[in-house]
């Protein structure tokens, strides 16, 4: 695209969608996708991203598309690029992630590049490779997952057994709770913790 800018005689808009006619193939497609994509983006507070959890169950979804009146997975291609529809099911699944991509998580954000481009690949009938790099992007986003769960584990752990005072961060849950009645401290009945329990009785 960049090589033919100087035969398109300020006319970028049509030489964008000539070379990415994914974009909907012409100016009204394009301006209604750049529409909504800002819609989507103004929703939510801009600075606020969504959590890793948040991100991917919202990502899930929109890798399944729908060719006539058969839903595929992204995966599916080998089928459903024989229907009329495909390019336009996949066009809109670029667009969907997009819309999705401002408020991703930032660690998700290349998983959500790769989606596209593999979509974009196969809008334009392109399907070399596209196995291996489906494999690869589905291992990486599990990998980060399970690493990303695996490290807010540790951090709770730590918060609640080696830090020297509580942060404090679930005072106000913890105190609605037992409000509540739906939560009491845990009893202990063993013979250091009856000891313990006399003493503070006395003291008191």
């Amino acid at each position: 695209m960049i090589r033919n800018i100087p035969d398109a005689n300020g006319d970028d808009v049509t030489l964008l969608l000539q070379h990415f006619p994914v974009l909907g193939g012409d100016e009204t497609a394009l301006e209604k996708w750049w529409t909504l994509g800002l819609a989507h983006a103004s929703v939510r507070d801009g600075h606020l991203p969504l959590s890793l959890s948040e991100t991917d169950r919202l990502l899930t979804p929109l890798l399944r598309l729908t060719v006539g009146t058969t839903q595929y997975a992204l995966a599916d291609y080998k089928t459903y690029l024989k229907n009329d529809g495909a390019s336009i099911a996949l066009a809109g699944m670029v667009q969907k992630i997009a819309a999705l991509s401002p408020q991703a998580h930032p660690i998700l954000q290349p998983v959500l590049l790769e989606y596209q481009r593999i979509a974009v690949e196969l809008a334009r009938n392109k399907t070399s490779g596209i196995d291996k790099a489906l494999e690869n992007i589905a291992a990486y986003r599990e990998l980060i997952i399970e690493r990303m769960d695996k490290i807010e584990d540790y951090l709770n752990w730590y918060e609640a057994t080696q830090m020297p005072e509580q942060s404090g961060a679930f005072t106000d849950f913890m105190q609605e709770a037992k409000d509540q009645g739906k939560w009491k401290p845990p009893q202990r009945h063993d013979v250091i913790s009856k000891y313990i329990d006399q003493l503070e009785r006395e003291f008191e």
